[in-house]
């Protein structure tokens, strides 16, 4: 697969997300949202979940000037435009038919109910394996989306510079210092909750998602 193909299938996958609605069951969700540090470790599946919570979050704050910047940046550096396109410009509802695999997977995860998943954590979790499945399947480990992405833990000042970037108050700040000077600063320590961001944190269930999805937005 191109490149330009899997980049149409996440294309298509942001924007399935972006007009979803949030789990009535909500999770932890997250302490503080991942600055561009943080995304560049991150793999595909992490990435489109983090995006999943952050359309939750602001469906239940009402918040609408937070910018996409930092993502769509991400996505622009793993050369993946159209999907970075779709992140920055906004939802595009209407009536375009989901057409990929990934985006039809995709839905299926954020239609399954209750009897599957107590809280918005697991349907998250569910989420990113399903996206990293079939990331996998489409070759995106010979894509620079994958071969780009970069895999040392991070440095406790690309973390500070991750909290001042994202707007974190000057206690949490002082607290990642703090917590620093005591773990000698070395990086990928417990203390930086970005050190794993390979695995989810909770088990999801495995679901099978083989059956047709015919669904227009």
């Amino acid at each position: 697969m191109s490149t330009q193909d899997f980049d149409t299938q996440l294309a298509e996958t942001f924007r399935v997300i972006a007009n979803s609605t949030a789990y009535p069951r909500p999770g932890r969700g997250r302490s503080i949202r991942p600055g561009k540090n943080a995304l560049r470790r991150m793999k595909l599946g992490r990435l489109v979940q983090d995006y999943r919570v952050e359309i939750s979050e602001r469906q239940r704050t009402d918040l609408s000037d937070r910018s996409w910047k930092e993502l769509a940046d991400e996505l622009d550096r793993r050369q993946l435009p159209q999907a970075a396109r779709q992140v920055r410009e906004g939802d595009h509802r209407g009536e375009m038919a989901i057409t990929t695999v990934m985006a039809s997977s995709t839905l299926a995860v954020l239609s399954i109910g209750a009897e599957k998943f107590t809280n918005e954590d697991q349907q998250n979790a569910e989420l990113e394996r399903m996206i990293d499945s079939h990331a996998e399947e489409l070759g995106s480990a010979e894509l620079p989306a994958e071969l780009d992405r970069e895999r040392d833990a991070l440095s406790e000042a690309e973390y500070i510079a991750d909290l001042e970037e994202v707007g974190a108050d000057q206690a949490a700040i002082d607290a990642e210092l703090f917590a620093s000077e005591i773990a000698g600063d070395q990086p990928g320590v417990a203390m930086n909750p970005y050190s794993g961001l390979d695995s989810s944190s909770e088990q999801s269930p495995q679901i099978d998602l083989a059956e047709n999805v015919e669904v227009e937005l």
